[in-house]
């Protein structure tokens, strides 16, 4: 969808609330799809929800179809021609940005019920409603993101990665209150989805330009190695949980996000110094 939206825009500003929307929508289904699909095995059975989500997976195929142009221009070529993209430092490390962008949210979040509920002392009922006012930063911050994408978004984030540093060193300590532990979930929460649109732009801006043959391959690139940070940071997590408890995820995600923000510093002068060759 994002190459789709990309290629359909015709300025920076288009192309990056486009790309925002896409992860807005996501943000949207989560918010509204889970206590929908509660509500729906609660009311009848579990695979009642499966049922819905077959239906619902149908119709958007059907709606797909008729929306999406036939005409986008797209070279031809081969996987192996491709692959070319990945040889690119930019690449390289945008892939490793991604990765550790994602181990950062994911190496707390996924305990994130646990956090509220048995750390922060939130009931069941309030579990629910804490969820959903985080899954609404959620859609916000991808707003948010898509702004921050139109112009040098990468460069822009420098600030945030840096501010995510000081609230996850605050964050075994801010767990010892609930409502300070609230406060910097939700802080966490927003200004964690802010590299969505940013590291999407910049990979499809690069192929775009040096290898327009893998500008499809490019689009899939955050959100393959986005899982690989989701599936390593959660292995982490397990380990961290393990040895020193839920308190300390903090400093689980903060070990990724300094990884991260070191790799952000480094593609940016990079960008910068490539730019100043053009």
């Amino acid at each position: 969808m994002s190459v789709i939206a990309y290629q359909l825009a015709t300025t920076d500003q288009q192309r990056s609330m486009l790309v925002a929307w896409i992860y807005t929508d996501l943000s949207i289904a989560s918010v509204v799809g889970n206590p929908l699909g509660t509500f729906i095995a609660n009311l009848w059975r579990w695979q009642d929800a499966f049922i819905m989500v077959a239906i619902i997976t149908v119709l958007a195929t059907v709606v797909a179809t008729n929306l999406i142009p036939k005409d986008l221009v797209n070279e031809p070529a081969s996987f192996k021609e491709q692959l070319v993209l990945f040889s690119d430092r930019r690449i390289q490390l945008a892939i490793v940005f991604a990765i550790c962008s994602a181990g950062m949210i994911f190496g707390y979040y996924t305990y994130i019920r646990s956090l509220i509920h048995q750390t922060l002392g939130f009931s069941l009922t309030a579990l629910s409603l804490v969820l959903l006012l985080l899954g609404v930063l959620d859609v916000l911050a991808n707003q948010l993101s898509g702004r921050l994408a139109a112009k040098n978004g990468m460069k822009r984030l420098r600030p945030f990665y840096v501010l995510d540093l000081v609230l996850l060193a605050l964050f075994q300590f801010s767990m010892q209150n609930a409502w300070t532990g609230l406060l910097l979930l939700c802080a966490l929460v927003f200004f964690f989805a802010l590299f969505g649109s940013p590291i999407q732009i910049f990979v499809l801006d690069v192929a775009s330009h040096d290898y327009p043959q893998a500008t499809t391959l490019a689009s899939t690139l955050n959100a393959i190695f986005y899982n690989v940070g989701v599936a390593v940071s959660s292995f982490t997590a397990d380990q961290t949980l393990k040895v020193a408890g839920l308190p300390a995820l903090g400093w689980n995600s903060l070990a990724y996000c300094a990884v991260a923000l070191l790799v952000l510093v480094t593609l940016v002068r990079i960008t910068d110094r490539e730019a100043m060759k053009g």
